[in-house]
Order: structure tokens, then sequence, then C-alpha cells
């Protein structure tokens, strides 16, 4: 393989060098110069860097599920408090298919009030939907800092916060090309803050610090139910087992800071309940379901997310995360070690709770990523200081051999192989799918100017695409051709159609004159020309 090859855009290798060529002056700063202060600040922008750059690569939404969540997104720009998939639903529906409905309750609303706030200030645009991820995956690196540096030191949080800058799937996420996408992203951001908070709240046992536990918690129930109380685990575990466990106090705490997380997230589940009863008790059925019940072919023998643990990590990191685990049992003996036993308890507890599950989906245990990184990074910090101490070298020598290793643990864990291969045309089905994505796109920038209303239905967008037609247009649409009775159903309405034309288009559509038809290059295989309509 040639290591020189790329596939990347010019202006997109200007991103990615600028953000290695960050991280490689915050390693020289934390490494060599052994300036805390300023190598984290170098990481978090090489972090904001590198997030925009993944960001950038793909000018269209993916398809599983990034653009269902814009979709939803965009539609709550007018209604923020109904979200809904088909804003407008031409034909009749069933409000039990996520994929096809009208109102849409498949996901809790956080992440996209935030993705359609960002719509209302930049514009709907593939860049603008993901803002929103870029800057919480961006602040998650600092808070895996801060959370390292007050349980162990300032090393261990460069090193974790490293981790989390260049951390490949969290990368992918913020792209938008793997399934649940934002949506894992704010969850990872809302849990790690409550653990944060938490982290704070342990030094001095404050109940500001408890309400902000309550508050994150809550935020993070509003992204992806009742898995964002994990924190509470933890949290009562520590209290039962230490020394204080008589503190009336403590417990006083737990509670008002459970109360205080509640009060954030309760009031739209009565809303729902109230409001959209079919489907609020549909979703909150379906959601028990994913635990009993093998949903939409998501199956997985009880081993499948630790097995995908080296898919999410690397082998490497897989490795020094489980010398970590060692480590921490055999020789830590600060006073924080509860805490600390305490966090990987909730990385238990989370691995434990989605192997029991019946539906499994990658990405479901990504939310407790920053305490393994964090474990990983105290792991390397101890292995680096037993080498630095048992090898005998001159003091530039083991911190230019220090900066070496922390840089390549660091190139590792971005992976920039895994990243063209999902973002260029490095892989052929890759490739494929960009070609009919960015020809789709094309031509639904072009129906505002050849249809004369958003009363038109549209029918036999290729395949997912009239997801993102929507997105972009104020036309309903599907990617089926309608039946006789549907064409009936839709004229008594008063509704107009058109229809994309292929081979399949059926002679009771051809011989409509009132259907419009657009012959364009979204059903075949020539350059792409502008689309032409006719009756």
């Amino acid at each position: 393989m040639n290591i020189f090859k790329t596939y990347f855009e010019f202006y997109d290798l200007i991103l990615l060098f600028i953000g290695i060529l960050f991280a490689i002056v915050a390693i020289f700063y934390q490494e060599i110069k052994e300036k805390d202060k300023i190598a984290i600040s170098l990481i978090i922008i090489s972090a904001l860097i590198l997030r925009i750059f993944v960001a950038n690569l793909d000018p269209f939404f993916s398809i599983w599920d990034e653009q269902y969540h814009m979709l939803v997104a965009k539609n709550m720009l007018l209604h923020p408090f109904k979200p809904a998939l088909y804003s407008d639903p031409a034909l009749p529906y069933f409000y039990k298919y996520w994929n096809a409905n009208n109102i849409w309750l498949h996901k809790q609303p956080l992440f996209l009030w935030q993705i359609a706030l960002s719509f209302k200030i930049f514009g709907v645009g593939f860049f603008a939907g993901r803002i929103p991820s870029i800057i919480m995956s961006t602040i998650v690196v600092y808070f895996v800092y801060d959370i390292a540096k007050r349980l162990f030191n300032s090393k261990v949080g460069f090193y974790a916060a490293l981790l989390m800058c260049g951390q490949n799937y969290i990368l992918l996420l913020v792209s938008g090309c793997i399934p649940t996408d934002h949506n894992d992203i704010a969850f990872l951001f809302y849990v790690t803050a409550s653990i944060w908070a938490w982290i704070r709240y342990s030094e001095n046992n404050s109940v500001k610090w408890a309400l902000l536990i309550g508050l994150f918690a809550g935020l993070a129930v509003l992204n992806k139910w009742l898995t964002g109380l994990l924190v509470y685990f933890g949290w009562f575990w520590a209290i039962v087992i230490s020394s204080n466990r008589r503190d009336i106090s403590l417990y006083v705490h737990y509670i008002l800071s459970l109360i205080m997380c509640c009060i954030v997230f309760l009031p739209w589940q009565i809303y729902l309940f109230y409001v959209f009863p079919l489907e609020s008790q549909w979703e909150h059925i379906l959601n028990y379901m994913h635990f009993s019940q093998v949903i939409e072919n998501h199956s997985g023998n009880f081993w499948f997310h630790f097995s995908f643990f080296i898919d999410i990590y690397g082998y490497l990191l897989a490795l020094i995360f489980t010398l970590g685990i060692l480590i921490l049992s055999l020789k830590y003996r600060k006073s924080n070690k509860l805490i600390v036993l305490s966090l990987f308890l909730n990385v238990v507890i989370a691995y434990l709770f989605f192997s029991l599950a019946k539906t499994k989906m990658y990405s479901f245990t990504t939310f407790v990523s920053s305490i393994i990184l964090i474990i990983a990074a105290y792991s390397i910090n101890y292995i680096m200081d037993y080498l630095i101490r048992k090898i005998k070298l001159k003091p530039i020598i083991t911190k230019s051999t220090s900066l070496i290793i922390i840089f390549l643990i660091f190139i590792y864990s971005l992976n920039i192989e895994k990243i063209q291969d999902w973002h260029t045309d490095k892989v052929e089905k890759m490739k494929y799918i960009r070609i009919n994505k960015s020809r789709s796109y094309d031509v639904i920038t072009q129906l505002s100017s050849i249809l004369p209303d958003k009363n038109y239905v549209l029918f036999n967008l290729f395949p997912k695409e009239h997801i993102t037609t929507m997105i972009f247009t104020e036309n309903t649409a599907y990617d089926f051709i309608p039946s006789i009775e549907q064409i009936k159903y839709l004229k008594q309405r008063n509704k107009k159609i058109a229809i994309f034309e292929n081979d399949s288009i059926p002679e009771y559509i051809k011989s409509d004159t009132t259907i419009i038809k657009i012959k364009s290059a979204m059903w075949n295989n020539l350059t792409f020309k502008k689309p032409k309509i006719y009756l």
C-alpha cells in the first residue's frame, strides 16, 4: 500500500494537516516544555479543527440515521414542540413506523432542538446540521481532561484529552456517517458532563454541584432516555461503600440531584403523554422491547459489544485499557480510588445492560467512551513512567522518545485510513454511494425552480432520497411509485402529483396528463444535466 496516497480533496488535507500539527505542538508543550495549560489549549483547538474536517467531508446527509434527524430538526423550526418527520403527510401513514410517520418521537428531542437552532442561525445545510456535534464533542475533550486531572494528574488529563481529540469512532459520529450519529454525540456530551459534575461534587460535597449533576443527567435523558441516569449508579455505590456512608447529607444531596434531574426531563414526557398519547405510548413500549426483542434485525450475541470494542478503539487501545484496569486494581492506592472504581463500575453496567438487551447497535456503548479513554490514559502514563524509571537516559532523549510514542498512539487512534474508507472514493461501495447522493442532491436543489408550488407531492425518488428532498424543499416526497388508488386519494384532496421517470413507470401514470413527469440523472448513469419536465 502506498501510505502517501490520499483520496481527500486538497482543502480537506489542509484542515487535516493543521489539526494534526496543533496536536504535535500540544504534545511538544506537554512532553518537552511541560506547560500543561498551553498543551491542553492546543489540543482543544486540534479537536475543533479535526471535527470541522470530518464534518465537511460529505456534501450530503447519510441515509441512516442522519437525514431523518435533520428532517425532524428542520420541521421543528416551525413547530419546536411538535416533532414531525412528514410535516404534511399526503398519504395515510401508520404511526408505529418511525421512518414514515407524522409525529416523530423515536428519539428524545434535545439534540434535535440543538440542530434546529443551528439551522435557524446558519440556514439548513449539511455543515450547519453538524455544528452542534462539532461543538459538543470538542467540549468533551476538556471534560475528560479535567476529570482525569482531578482523579490522577495533569499529564493523565492531557493523554485522555489527546485520545478523545483523535478518537476515530467519535469523529465518524460527528460526520454523521454512522447510525444514531448526532444523537450519540449529544448523549456522550451530557453523560460526560454529569460525570464531570460528580467529580467536582466529590471534592467538597457542595449542593451546587449535586444540582448540576441532576441538570446534566436530566439533559442526558432528554437525549436518549433512562440510560442517561448512569452517573447515579456509580455515585450511589460510592456513597454506600465509603467510610462516610452514615452521613445523611450525602443521601440528601443524592435525592436533591435526582429531583433536579426529574424536573428537567419529566415535563416533556408528561406533555407527550397528553398531546400525542398514541405515539408516546408506542415509543415507550418500543424502548422496552429493545431489551426483550430483536428490533429491525439489529441482533447479536451476548459478546457483541465486547467484540465491537476493538472496532471502536482498536487493538492497541483495547489492550492499554485492559492493562489500565489491572494497574488500577493492583497499584492505585490514592484517596480517590473509590471514585475511580465507581467510574469503572459505570462502564461495566453500561456494557452488561446492552449485552443483555436483545437489540444490538454498534454505538449503544459510546456514551462511556470518556471513562474508557481516561483509564487508557492512566495506563499510558503509568507505562511511560515505568519505562522512564527503569531506563536511565538523558532527559532530552527520554522526553523525545515519550513525544514520539504519544504521537504515534494519537495517529493510531485517529485512524486516517478508516476516515478515507468512509468519506472518499477509496472504497468502491462508498464511491457509488457518493456519486448517487451527489447526483440526487443536484436534482433536488433544482426542484424549487421546476415545480410551480409546494402543493406537489413527489414520487419515485431514488431509494431513501425522499427524506433529503423534504429537507431541502417544501414538497412532500416518497421513494415509490403511487398506485391508482393513491393517485385518486391525492386528487380528492386537491394535491398535485409529480413523478421522477424511469423504466418502471406504469401506463396509468404515463397516460395521466395531470401528473408532471421529471426526467433526470437521478435514475441513470449519465453525467448530470438539468432535469426536464413534461406533462
